[in-house]
């Protein structure tokens, strides 16, 4: 990962995130710890389009897991339920897992999303599908 990489990252960490986080919050009524690999999810020679990287960050995973909990908390019994089950959030840029079926897993209170930032990134009905449904076996 070269400095522009590092650069983009630090700007979003510390702009759009945690924006994001704050809301995310909410939506679940809880704070829940998130464990994010940045230095995955970038590419060589990428590091001069901050909007590409940004948007297919917010997409591939930010966007992901506001859907899936705006409809897993939906109600009370939801927020409830995710209080109690989920604990931390995994997401790591593998660049093997770069189909909308990507790896996630629900796993002793660790919901892990692995899949590469820069593929099938309109395809957030997918994702939002895999980690409702993984969610809700555990629920």
């Amino acid at each position: 990962m070269g400095l522009q990489e590092k650069r983009l990252i630090k700007e979003y960490k510390e702009g759009t995130f945690p924006k994001w986080k704050e809301s995310f919050n909410e939506l679940v009524g809880k704070d829940i710890e998130m464990d994010i690999k940045w230095e995955t999810m970038t590419e060589e020679n990428r590091g001069n389009q901050p909007d590409f990287y940004f948007d297919c960050w917010t997409k591939v995973y930010f966007n992901t897991l506001t859907k899936a909990f705006e409809d897993i908390c939906k109600d009370d019994l939801g927020k409830e339920a995710v209080s109690e089950i989920l604990k931390k959030i995994t997401i790591t840029g593998v660049p093997e897992n770069s189909m909308a079926h990507s790896e996630i897993k629900f796993e002793k209170g660790n919901l892990v999303i692995n899949h590469k930032p820069f593929s099938d990134i309109d395809s957030i009905g997918d994702r939002v599908k895999k980690i409702t449904n993984a969610i809700g076996e555990a629920i």
